[in-house]
């Protein structure tokens, strides 16, 4: 280059402030790649043990606060190589052979989204426990259940609860799968071709605990699919974390008043002295957009460049890393969230008996004793109809109301219509009947005590 770095290129082009914090993972990888360069003769033994005592002292002096990047950094690679080369001259500058900083970004940030899998996955564990263990604590606990807002049929709190379990189980599965096959080790592909020395992949790939190597060098240091992946069942995660929040935003009106938030998780108003705001639910709602956002950006990142490795591909980190603080925090908050909030039983006992829940139920009652199902749906919408117009219940009404509508009815349609025995009559498995709900809380128990 005949000219120095315009200030403003330089600016846009650093990612030392955002990549700094990659730095044990960074010192991790140059250790195996340094012993990949002793067994190919780059180091003797005796440089060699010098380079990784180096280098973690430099590891613990970064940790305490004891050095920091300087402005000449470009990058978390730069950075430390230089503090290497600076305690250890020529040996130092020895470390960057067979290796490109295009195979050691990918590394690194394998390394540390593979402690992000870990992280995530054990708070994911520890939500998934808390839904269970409420949910056992609320199989007599009676619900109405929704379809489009509207008051649908009854069932159990702890069903409900057991739904998000089930969901988040499978959010935990995926996230296994994809760190698995996350876990590959990039280094040794070089700048897009490979190296020209015999560096020994399979042995840096088992010195960082990877299962293997990629078997493309090509591949190894331009795709970003990892990161996708686990943008992907970040997003997810966070749908169905949003899908509870806004149940519970609603469920915490006065109009609903299902649930009382604990103190420690609400917020109040800066004007009006009355409000109790439900914010920690409405900022995981809000973060689950969020979560979306950063999908729809990363896809399109990897979509719009050629093949290898382009500078476009530095903007991944902050996606990545934002995904993982917002994720670990919300799931961390979440858990204590759900084991603070008050379930009011007497108002959710109260909203069942508003909305005609059990009018199904009775329409299978029909079916069963041979009416065809749409002339029994025709009966109990006549039924409705007529407790609409007397403002009251379906089981609120007198026999002769029912017997009006058709001679069939006698005194078994109260029966029929009790709510317990609504969630009793449900015949099919992984149905809302509590004998059914406590299998599910069995499968939950047991799949989890065997992670």
């Amino acid at each position: 280059f005949n000219k120095d770095q315009d200030y403003l290129f330089d600016a846009i082009n650093k990612s030392i402030d955002l990549d700094a914090s990659l730095f044990e993972y960074e010192i991790k990888a140059s250790i195996a790649h340094a012993k990949a360069l002793a067994d190919i003769g780059i180091y003797t033994s005796e440089e060699l043990t010098e380079v990784i005592t180096t280098l973690e002292k430099i590891k613990e002096d970064i940790a305490a606060g004891l050095i920091t990047p300087e402005e000449i950094d470009e990058d978390v690679h730069m950075w430390i190589e230089r503090l290497l080369t600076k305690n250890l001259g020529e040996i130092g500058k020895r470390i960057h052979t067979a290796r490109s900083r295009n195979d050691q970004v990918v590394t690194i940030v394998r390394l540390y989204l593979r402690d992000c899998y870990k992280n995530n996955l054990e708070n994911l564990k520890k939500i998934i426990t808390a839904l269970t263990d409420l949910a056992a604590q609320h199989t007599d606990t009676l619900l109405p259940a929704f379809t489009h807002l509207q008051p649908a049929q009854p069932i159990s709190l702890a069903f409900y609860l057991m739904n998000y379990a089930y969901k988040l189980k499978r959010d935990y599965e995926k996230m296994v799968f994809f760190a698995d096959n996350l876990n590959y080790s990039p280094l040794g592909s070089g700048a897009v071709s490979g190296v020209n020395y015999p560096i020994d992949r399979n042995k840096t790939a088992n010195e960082l605990e990877f299962n293997g190597y990629l078997g493309n060098a090509l591949d190894g240091v331009s795709d970003r699919d990892y990161v996708n992946d686990y943008l992907y069942i970040n997003s997810l995660i966070f749908n169905h974390l949003s899908q509870l929040s806004e149940d519970f935003i609603i469920w915490n009106t006065p109009q609903f008043n299902f649930i009382t938030l604990s103190d420690s998780f609400s917020s109040g108003s800066s004007i009006m002295p009355q409000k109790k705001n439900p914010d920690a639910f409405e900022l995981i709602r809000g973060k689950a957009a969020i979560a979306a956002g950063r999908l729809g950006a990363i896809t399109t990142l990897g979509k719009g460049i050629p093949s290898s490795y382009n500078k476009d591909l530095q903007e991944d980190k902050k996606l990545l890393f934002d995904a993982f603080d917002d994720l670990n925090l919300t799931l961390e908050v979440l858990q204590k969230m759900l084991l603070t909030t008050t379930f009011n039983k007497e108002q959710l006992a109260s909203s069942v008996r508003k909305g005609f829940l059990n009018a199904t139920d009775l329409a299978d009652e029909l079916v069963r004793k041979n009416i065809p199902f749409r002339q029994a749906h025709q009966i109990v919408g006549n039924l409705v109809s007529i407790a609409t117009k007397k403002q009251l219940s379906l089981e609120e009404l007198d026999l002769e109301d029912f017997k009006t509508v058709n001679p069939i009815f006698d005194d078994w349609v109260y029966d029929v219509l009790d709510y317990n025995n609504c969630l009793s009559n449900r015949q099919s498995a992984g149905s809302a009947n509590p004998k059914f709900v406590a299998t599910q809380i069995n499968e939950i128990e047991s799949w989890v005590a065997g992670l």
